[in-house]
């Protein structure tokens, strides 16, 4: 069956040369207080107009972007206490959106700062069009594995930086489970409880990366179904006593 991609099409806009708007509202006798309102309406349309372009641009990104997948294993622990999961590779992401976004117009980087408390700070900015959109995240340094600081630093920049990505782009992402199928008996949580779990989380103040790490997954997303209700009770067994 011959499957149609629709793209949408942007109407083509001419905006006004400033400078002529400014130059016709003196041939006019507008000055002062009408003229700056004038060059105010002028910015709101124009703002208005790379908005358009932009949201374009995305949903027609987003119908040409790859699915991701989850192949780079991490390990490390011993025994009971080790830990392993599998995650996307950023510069495979990079390298297989960039192409896809230059089509369409638009470009993505990164702002990232320290925050008190050794809490770290990442923003996705998707720029085009004359218009950009911010996804930001924040987390605790990484000091799993026995990380020195620097490393730990740079390993939640990493974590966070491919999921703003991921979030500002509406990426999806598929494990690489070497040619198997996943089976029923390893269903991740529903969206259901998923909000349930990340409501319960925010009311006892939980550090979601911590909690992640305590539950051996990289997201609340990713937590085996079977496992739902003992993550729930760890959750539970954080409240302050009445």
């Amino acid at each position: 069956m011959n499957q149609i991609a629709t793209k949408i099409e942007a109407e083509p806009q001419t905006a006004p040369n400033p400078v002529s708007i400014v130059e016709r509202a003196i041939e006019r006798g507008i000055t002062g207080a009408d003229l700056k309102e004038i060059m105010d309406l002028q910015e709101r349309w124009e703002s208005g107009q790379s908005r358009k372009a932009f949201d374009i641009a995305m949903a027609n990104a987003q119908a040409d972007l790859p699915v991701i997948v989850k192949n780079r294993l991490v390990e490390y622990g011993e025994g009971n206490k080790k830990t392993s999961y599998k995650h996307e590779d950023l510069s495979d992401i990079i390298r297989q959106i960039t192409p896809v976004l230059k089509t369409h117009g638009l470009a993505v980087r990164w702002r990232t700062e320290q925050l008190e408390g050794g809490q770290v700070r990442v923003c996705c900015l998707v720029t085009g069009h004359g218009h950009r959109e911010e996804t930001a995240l924040q987390s605790s340094r990484d000091s799993s594995g026995g990380k020195n600081d620097i490393q730990a630093i740079g390993s939640v920049v990493s974590y966070l930086q491919r999921y703003t990505l991921k979030a500002a782009l509406g990426l999806a992402a598929a494990r690489d489970d070497d040619g198997q199928t996943s089976e029923g008996g390893n269903a991740t949580i529903t969206a259901l409880q998923l909000q349930e779990m990340e409501k319960v989380a925010a009311e006892v103040s939980a550090d979601i990366a911590k909690f992640c790490k305590f539950l051996k997954v990289e997201t609340l997303a990713e937590l085996p179904a079977k496992r739902f209700d003992a993550a729930m009770q760890a959750l539970d067994a954080k409240r302050s006593p009445l």
